[in-house]
C-alpha cells in the first residue's frame, strides 16, 4: 500500500512509501523545527521528550483511536491541563470535546478508513475551559504507524487563514 507522511505544521512530504518501511517521524518536519526554535535534530523520529516539550506552539499526537499519545508543554500551557491529565484519554470526546465537530472528526475517521490524508488546516475558536482562543489547527496523519498530529498556533481573531 502506497503511504504518506506530511508535517502538521507545513505539510511538506516526510515519507511516501510502502508501510513496511516503518514510521518516520513525531508528525512534524525538520524544515520547521529552525524557523521556530533553535534545536537541531539529527533523527527527527527519535525526538527526544524535552526538545518535544519545548517547542512553542502546541502539539497533541493521537493513536489510531483518537487517544492522546503525547501533549507537550506548550499545549498544556494554553489548555491548563497537565500532560498527565490526557493520556490515553480520547481527544475528541474527553479531552477536547468542543472539537468533535464533522470537519475535525471526519477528516479523522476518513483518514484512518483510508489509510492517508491531506493535511488539514482549519481556524478553530477552541473552548478552553478558561475561555475561548482563536488557533490554526493543523492536522496531518501518519499513515505508517496510524497516527494522527495536531499542531496549536494560537492566532488573532481577525486573523485569516493561510
Amino acid at each position: 500500500m502506497q503511504l504518506k507522511t506530511v508535517c502538521a505544521r507545513c505539510g511538506h512530504v516526510l515519507r511516501e512509501g510502502d508501510e513496511a518501511d516503518g514510521p518516520v517521524s513525531h508528525g512534524l518536519c525538520l524544515h520547521c523545527l529552525p524557523d521556530v526554535h533553535d534545536v537541531h535534530v539529527e533523527h527527527w523520529e527519535h525526538l527526544p521528550q524535552e526538545v518535544f516539550d519545548s517547542l512553542p506552539y502546541g502539539v497533541i499526537r493521537l493513536d489510531e483511536g483518537g487517544n492522546v499519545i503525547a501533549y507537550n508543554l506548550a499545549q498544556s500551557g494554553l489548555s491548563r491541563r497537565e500532560p498527565a491529565r490526557t493520556l490515553g484519554r480520547n481527544f475528541f470526546l474527553d479531552v477536547a470535546p468542543c472539537t468533535n465537530v464533522h470537519e475535525l472528526v471526519g477528516w479523522f475517521e476518513e483518514a484512518k478508513r483510508i489509510g492517508h490524508a491531506p493535511l488539514k488546516t482549519v481556524r478553530f475558536l477552541f473552548a478552553f475551559p478558561h475561555g475561548m482562543q482563536y488557533v490554526r489547527l493543523s492536522l496531518a496523519f501518519n499513515g505508517y504507524d496510524r497516527t494522527t498530529t495536531i499542531v496549536v498556533d494560537v492566532i488573532q481573531e481577525e486573523e485569516d487563514d493561510e
